[in-house]
């Protein structure tokens, strides 16, 4: 049996590199927020207003915003904090911006980290539970932890071989799990840095 998607909704004009679903937790009648990001530079935000489970392509889907349009190369990461009501994205221009997700009032976009203090694509983005960390996974074989408040960098991690590809941190942000090109599991703490666990 093959599964046929209900509806396409995305306005991308390159192949996507991630996307995100988020229920609502504001007092409209928008059931879900969905976030893309792709080879074409842009950040799309859409707003379904159907429950998934009752999804028909009769459905109201609305894109809410077109795009970031800040990042000047492909972007291969996002991650939605509900906390912040913003979406971190992560591109091979070796920047990380911050852009203000549905119903913010200016969906303003924020650089934070650039080349120099990124030297290296990004491949991979996260954001802590409790919206206090930001993570950050690059080719340059390092993982960089950022106090979201400052923008401030607060630790680079140092122990993979090769290229980064995923990380995220555990429910309470304790943990660190990371993977990439080296084929490793690193387990780390994320306030001291200390990888405590390898996995190969």
């Amino acid at each position: 049996h093959e599964s046929q998607p209900i509806e396409s909704v995305s306005q991308h004009s390159h192949y996507l590199n991630c996307v995100n679903v988020q229920p609502n937790e504001g007092g409209t009648n928008t059931k879900y927020h969905v976030f893309s990001v792709s080879a074409d530079m842009a950040v799309r935000m859409y707003s379904i207003t159907s429950k998934l489970d009752d999804f028909k392509k009769s459905s109201r889907v609305k894109e809410d915003i077109e795009e970031c349009g800040l990042h000047t190369a492909l972007i291969k990461s996002l991650k939605y904090s509900p906390r912040l009501n913003s979406v971190l994205s992560g591109s091979w221009d070796c920047c990380l911006y911050l852009t203000g997700g549905p119903s913010h009032p200016t969906h303003s976009c924020r650089k934070f980290a650039e080349v120099g203090q990124l030297s290296r694509r990004v491949q991979c983005v996260d954001i802590s539970n409790d919206a206090t960390l930001f993570l950050s996974a690059s080719a340059d074989k390092t993982l960089k932890i950022w106090n979201s408040d400052t923008f401030d960098e607060i630790a680079t991690l140092i122990g993979h071989s090769d290229t980064i590809y995923c990380a995220a941190f555990s429910h309470d942000g304790r943990y660190i799990a990371s993977g990439g090109k080296d084929s490793d599991v690193l387990l780390w703490e994320s306030m001291t840095g200390r990888i405590f666990g390898r996995l190969q």
